[in-house]
């Protein structure tokens, strides 16, 4: 990061690190202003940030701060594969989909189901082993053989893994596809006609970069006159999808850089920021911190399970696990209490269930009146509650006219305005069940927002909440990897335990097979 256009004298280099809570998005913003206040347009500042949903936060905020502003004079408030589609048009609609890597699947006799890039952070996900080792070996532009070796897995075949790559590249070629890591790495090597340039360069989360996303910032950082690189090392959790904790480590020892830290968090209480002070200890490469907890005490239980934490307390829920499968039980455990939730971006039921709910409610009550295909998406629901012969055909409601509740009673076969839990018996009954507590525990499930929210910790950093629930499972692998010297299961706790802004409970569940706890 030495580098730097002709012409474009160096203004502040400057690296922030902000552990949990400690307001660096409002750091960050305040330092837009800063330049704003100078006479810097905002399409001067290139504003990058790991994940879409960051990104969006960050010019949503700028939008209400600087009110003189409309949302497209922040259009380089963006994720770096954002920016480089926009710097490179002609790969828009050229990056591989689901549907190609199916299609390449079956020519290889491979399967790659469960396979898709995250719209967020351009991390590839799939279950196949070997896509994940050619994906790792990309980003870190590490030899597939060192991934493989990495591994230490005895059922993955260096040759196949090897030979597979070749094969996926062979067929982009043939397609005229690329992949996120190919943009990004074409992007990192055009000339510098085409890179832009930024009077001001900010990039968060740096922490979770990759190597090819380095080459890109660097690059940027060569092409602007000042810039401010904000991360935090304690929370670098994404070294298993490839990212570089060590690079941004490395940053902080360049000499004449700044190094601003922030201090004092907001949201981590006392008895949680002694905890996991603890917890982040056990990373003995970590850069050393200042780290203020905020003023209040906070509570930490230690419950047998999670069904016996009282989930009435005021505030949001957070519940998170180190994967996946130590949520299952969460999410019935959440069911069961009747609380609306979001689990992978998905509510308790279908949103297209909780839409038929509204409409015929509505409906029934004569608020509305609905066109002819309308009705009939409600009588699939409806079973015996509409007489034979009336769902489809030439009884049917016309799609195109309008009719009231009235006119169905009376022409179209229908027999009820009862409540939606007795209208809609082709609802699936574990839904209405569901449905029915909630709506018992005093809720309404078509207006009230989802007091619980459940996650893996990684894709809730940043997050917070009132009140967390951290299952400490971890499975074989992880524990291996601990055995070996790995820092980031330390990191994901530490992220876990920096949630909750009041009451924490960790709970050791001991879900399946050769499932071990976290020693927190």
């Amino acid at each position: 990061m030495t580098e730097r256009k002709k012409g474009k004298p160096a203004g502040p280099k400057e690296i922030i690190l902000g552990p949990p809570g400690t307001g660096k998005t409002t750091r960050l913003l305040d330092i837009v202003e800063h330049y704003l206040e100078q006479g810097i347009t905002p399409d001067q500042i290139g504003y990058f940030s790991y994940t879409v949903r960051a990104a969006l936060e960050a010019s949503t905020r700028a939008i209400d701060k600087f009110s003189n502003y409309i949302e497209k004079d922040f259009k380089s408030f963006r994720t770096l594969h954002s920016l480089a589609l926009s710097c490179m048009p002609k790969y828009r609609n050229r990056i591989m989909q689901r549907s190609d890597y199916k299609d390449f699947g079956s020519r290889c006799n491979i399967n790659f189901n469960v396979i898709d890039y995250n719209e967020e952070d351009g991390i590839l996900k799939t279950n196949n082993v070997y896509l994940q080792i050619i994906s790792i070996a990309v980003v870190t532009k590490r030899s597939i053989i060192d991934v493989v070796r990495e591994k230490n897995d005895m059922s993955i075949i260096p040759e196949t893994a090897e030979r597979i790559y070749q094969e996926l590249e062979r067929y982009k070629k043939a397609k005229g596809l690329i992949d996120f890591n190919d943009l990004l790495i074409k992007f990192s090597e055009l000339d510098e006609e085409h890179m832009p340039s930024y009077e001001v360069l900010i990039v968060d989360e740096a922490q979770d970069l990759s190597n090819i996303q380095w080459d890109v910032v660097t690059k940027l950082v060569n092409r602007s006159r000042n810039y401010h690189i904000a991360g935090d090392d304690d929370q670098a959790i994404y070294v298993w999808a490839g990212a570089s904790v060590a690079l941004f480590r490395s940053i902080t020892k360049v000499k004449g850089i700044k190094i601003t830290q922030l201090k004092q968090s907001y949201r981590v209480p006392r008895t949680h920021h002694i905890l996991a002070r603890t917890i982040i200890q056990r990373d003995q490469d970590r850069i050393e911190k200042d780290f203020l907890p905020a003023n209040r005490e906070g509570i930490i239980e230690r419950p047998n399970s999670m069904w016996n934490v009282d989930m009435n307390r005021e505030g949001q829920w957070l519940i998170i696990a180190n994967e996946h499968k130590f949520l299952l039980q969460a999410e019935e455990m959440v069911k069961q209490k009747g609380l609306l939730y979001i689990y992978q971006n998905k509510g308790g039921v279908s949103a297209s269930v909780i839409k038929t709910i509204a409409v015929w409610e509505k409906f029934r009550l004569g608020e509305i009146n609905l066109n002819g295909q309308e009705i009939k998406n409600i009588y699939k629901y409806m079973g015996k509650n509409v007489a034979h012969g009336f769902k489809s055909g030439v009884k049917s409601p016309d799609d195109l006219s309008i009719y009231t509740i009235d006119d169905c009673i009376a022409s179209f076969g229908l027999l009820t305005k009862d409540k939606w839990d007795a209208a809609l018996m082709g609802l699936n009954e574990s839904d209405i069940a569901y449905l029915k507590r909630v709506e018992s525990g005093g809720e309404n499930i078509l207006e009230s927002e989802a007091k619980v929210r459940i996650s893996t910790i990684s894709a809730i950093k940043g997050a917070e909440a009132e009140n967390v629930i951290l299952i400490s499972d971890i499975g074989y692998p992880t524990y291996q990897a601990m055995t070996k010297g790995d820092a980031e299961p330390h990191r994901k706790f530490y992220v876990g335990l920096t949630r909750s802004k009041n009451y924490l409970a960790i709970i050791k569940e001991n879900t399946g097979d050769r499932c071990y706890g976290y020693r927190v």
